[in-house]
């Protein structure tokens, strides 16, 4: 459907997005949903969230330089919550390759736990911070978020 969809329109960006979200997320399909989140990246080049999904999508088949690049890309284009957790994902990813990317992807994290604290549940179930895990800051930056949250919420 949102192949047929994109025949309609090619630049609908909910085809796009949908269909790059289920080849990785459903069908794991991850080298073709990159291809169509490049395809969505050449008609919206300002598009920081597609830019930082291809960038976890790339990571995730060991890429790091690539999916660095749309991380750095995406960053230059946005700040939100959304875009500096899936770029600390990014980092996140390459820590087992590369010690270095650690502390990129701590400051990234604890920059979108401060702008959205109830992020902490999702980055503790998410598959792709699995690196960080056994690290005491991403655990007490996790534990801190959490405690703002209850604490709002009372």
């Amino acid at each position: 459907d949102f192949r047929a969809a994109l025949e309609v329109n090619p630049a609908s960006l909910p085809a796009l997005g949908n269909l790059a979200h289920v080849l990785s997320e459903r069908l794991m399909r991850p080298e073709e949903a990159a291809e169509y989140l490049g395809r969505w990246i050449e008609q919206y080049p300002d598009d920081a969230v597609a830019r930082g999904s291809r960038g976890v999508l790339l990571a995730r088949r060991g890429r790091h330089d690539e999916a660095a690049q749309d991380a750095e890309a995406a960053l230059l284009r946005s700040s939100v919550p959304f875009v500096l957790y899936q770029c600390g994902c990014i980092h996140a990813l390459a820590v087992r390759d590369r010690e270095a990317a650690r502390e990129p992807a701590r400051k990234l994290l604890a920059r979108a736990l401060r702008d959205q604290p109830s992020l902490h549940a999702e980055m503790r179930a998410d598959a792709d911070l699995a690196n960080l895990r056994d690290d005491a800051t991403f655990e007490r930056m996790l534990r801190a978020a959490q405690t703002l949250v209850e604490a709002a919420g009372k």
